[in-house]
């Protein structure tokens, strides 16, 4: 229905009067009805961005850490729509001490890295490996990972 653009403006009101209900779904005991909620929070994402607040998005966040590996998952592929966007310009210019250019995956396992260490959920790194390991590629771009290893970061780059 959000994908419509007939019905998009018809779908505003409803989701700002229903949006509170709607995220506090994704908590739901019912794994299904989480599952759910977090896909119908993603096409809210993709297609109202601006009807979610920060605090609502927090609540998904999060989700990435349950044990429920669908509902793991589906707030994996929500980081993925919010936080994990592939941007080529952000490594155009981006060099290693010695030159060589970074991969295009970099800004994206650093900001992987970063949201794991905000999250203070650091005994439970392999369900966020988990839930995004199916869905982003970059998961497994060794090549990126060893480079960001080995490598010095260049002058253009935080140490």
């Amino acid at each position: 229905l959000y994908a419509s653009e007939e019905l998009k403006g018809k779908l505003e009101l409803f989701t700002s009067k229903f949006k509170d209900r709607i995220v506090s779904m994704t908590l739901d005991k019912e794994f299904d009805v989480a599952v759910e909620a977090v896909k119908l929070v993603i096409s809210i994402l993709k297609f109202h961005q601006e009807i979610l607040s920060d605090k609502d998005c927090e609540h998904v966040y999060e989700l990435v850490y349950s044990s429920h590996r669908a509902v793991a998952q589906a707030a994996g592929e929500f980081l993925n729509e919010r936080l994990f966007l592939p941007d080529e310009e952000a490594v155009r210019d981006l060099r290693t001490k010695r030159g060589k250019k970074r991969l295009p995956n970099t800004p994206l396992i650093r900001d992987l890295v970063q949201f794991f260490i905000e999250s203070e959920l650091h005994e439970h790194g392999s369900y966020l490996v988990d839930s995004l390991i199916e869905s982003n590629p970059m998961m497994k771009d060794w090549e990126c990972m060893t480079d960001l290893l080995i490598e010095e970061p260049g002058p253009m780059e935080e140490g």
